[in-house]
């Protein structure tokens, strides 16, 4: 399980879905693929999950050592868009849906709680950050959204 201490006044979020972005290890003896099972960990925190959906590959453009930027890396153009599978030393957006809801919050917003590993038969096989919370209920309002509007026209 794991513990999360909070303000009463402002709960810290419990969500069953989310979106992230990760790398994959070298050590990943086979492909990630959608409905995959993987054990998130984050903290003392351990729990199962599903990916549910591969959304995006990333290329990651490093800068050449003797640049004036240094040696960050940045996100280029998606390289494949809803790819299969993912092998080992690739970034990637994805999808992962809890099997209880967890208590996680945006990279951007709390870094303490929007980083984490996905471990598989006692081996890390992933690393990331969280992009986006609670996708599964912004997907049913948007889907309720237009529904409503086609009631409308």
């Amino acid at each position: 399980a794991g513990a999360i201490l909070c303000d009463p006044e402002k709960p810290a979020p419990l969500v069953s879905s989310f979106r992230a972005q990760i790398v994959t290890m070298s050590n990943l003896d086979h492909p990630l693929i959608p409905g995959q099972k993987a054990v998130f960990h984050m903290g003392a925190m351990q729990e199962s999950v599903m990916i549910s959906k591969l959304v995006e590959i990333i290329n990651m453009k490093r800068d050449k050592p003797g640049d004036a930027n240094g040696s960050s890396a940045e996100p280029d153009k998606p390289k494949k868009v809803r790819p299969r599978l993912l092998v080992k030393n690739q970034n990637a957006v994805i999808e992962i849906k809890a099997i209880r809801p967890v208590v996680v919050e945006n990279f951007a917003t709390l870094k303490t709680l929007g980083r984490f590993l996905l471990r598989d038969h006692g081996r890390t096989i992933a690393a990331g950050i969280i992009l986006d919370t609670d996708i599964e209920e912004k997907k049913k309002a948007k889907k309720k959204k237009k529904k409503s509007d086609r009631m409308e026209e």
